[in-house]
């Protein structure tokens, strides 16, 4: 399984030429995540996935190896603008936080939208092992990040 870094990252910008003159980071907040409550395995018998994002909600139904459950949740992300990954001892949250410092492999939802308004819910419609989220839906919110003023603090 491959690591997916969801650290803010720096994008190169470009001149109207198409030439990168400078990079930029990406400042304007955190995105939603919920995490599994324990590491994946295959799924024998399919599960509904029942997530709701700043798109819209809906059910995905999982199966198989934990990379197909990636795949099917990607292909709705246009939708829900929710992706997923399964986590390892390198994924990295945008605040730098590692979610799964030993390498154990949760499902790791996350919004495409930054800041406080980026909302996620998360939960099967069945128990499932394996899944690690369970009938109770889990939730995510995203922060803005603090913003940054030149000058002396306020009342000066």
């Amino acid at each position: 399984m491959t690591a997916t870094p969801l650290l803010s990252t720096i994008t190169p910008t470009s001149t109207s030429t198409g030439t990168p003159t400078a990079a930029t980071q990406d400042l304007s907040g955190t995105r939603a995540v919920t995490m599994g409550m324990s590491p994946v395995a295959p799924l024998p018998e399919p599960v509904t996935l029942v997530i709701s994002g700043p798109g819209r909600t809906t059910r995905i139904t999982l199966v198989g190896p934990p990379d197909a459950w990636i795949a099917a949740i990607s292909a709705q992300s246009g939708i829900t603008g929710i992706d997923g990954v399964i986590t390892t001892a390198d994924t990295l949250l945008d605040d730098d936080v590692r979610p799964d410092p030993l390498g154990e492999g949760y499902l790791l939802l996350y919004t495409h939208l930054r800041g406080r308004a980026a909302r996620l819910t998360a939960g099967a419609e069945q128990p499932a092992d394996g899944l690690g989220f369970t009938l109770t839906h889990s939730e995510g919110e995203g922060r803005d990040r603090a913003a940054r003023r030149a000058g002396p603090p306020l009342g000066r």
